[in-house]
């Protein structure tokens, strides 16, 4: 019984924290959102035509109208092709691109941790310096693990996903490589498991929220990932403390 009132204020405390950082910065959060999802998709849908995977996508989806099961059949042999192979990773290479934008947001909230005045340049804290190959890099070989293991066997893909979630703020904030990051989240979920599967459950469902609100919601809903990652971070790796 004690162990599960302090996994309840744990959580609470977590997302308490979350909530707060999230609502400070909506601003921010919109501009991020629109940055992001718009340079996705527009470099997506034009290396989608580049490799010639329109016209054959648009005729699997016309044959749909008539025949699902054709249309299901025409995008799986789609997805066999050498050059959806080649979308695969140019799709991982351009969302690496976009990921030091996430870090901005964790430069941003330790700011506000400090009370220290804050503002959308920061959002691009990811983008200077060094600290663009740093990301860019951890980025895309996350992203290629990530890609492999959707392949290979999905629940790896979630397995992948938890022990890196603290990879990017201790790379960030505490300087260590990508190996040691995961060494050192992979020890802070052997001491609170339960508290931080539930944190970052509640995360993602909340984070793609948005889309029941006619898809503009997650404008606002999809950053908060940042916000629990590193009210999470502050709870278990406070280097300031420290």
């Amino acid at each position: 019984m004690k162990n599960q009132t302090s996994n309840k204020s744990n959580i609470e405390e977590i997302l308490r924290n979350a909530v707060n950082y999230w609502a400070l910065t909506l601003n921010i959060q919109i501009i991020f959102s629109l940055l992001y999802f718009s340079t996705v998709y527009l470099l997506s849908f034009y290396f989608f035509k580049y490799y010639g995977l329109m016209p054959e996508f648009l005729k699997a989806v016309k044959v749909g109208e008539t025949d699902f099961a054709a249309m299901q059949k025409g995008i799986l042999e789609l997805q066999k092709t050498q050059n959806f192979a080649s979308f695969l990773i140019v799709s991982v290479i351009i969302k690496a691109l976009m990921f030091p934008l996430n870090i901005g947001f964790f430069a941003i909230y330790r700011k506000i941790d400090e009370k220290l005045p804050y503002s959308v340049s920061d959002l691009y804290a990811g983008y200077r310096g060094f600290n663009f190959f740093k990301f860019f890099g951890f980025a895309v070989f996350w992203g290629f693990i990530y890609l492999y293991a959707n392949m290979a066997f999905l629940p790896l893909v979630l397995v992948w996903a938890f022990i890196t979630i603290f990879s990017a703020p201790l790379m960030f904030f505490m300087n260590v490589t990508i190996f040691e990051s995961i060494r050192l989240t992979i020890k802070a979920i052997k001491i609170d498991f339960f508290t931080i599967l539930i944190c970052c459950i509640l995360a993602g469902i909340f984070s793609y929220f948005g889309i029941v609100f006619f898809f503009v919601g997650i404008l606002i809903t999809f950053p908060f990932w940042n916000a629990v990652i590193y009210s999470m971070y502050q709870k278990y790796f406070n280097e300031i403390k420290k």
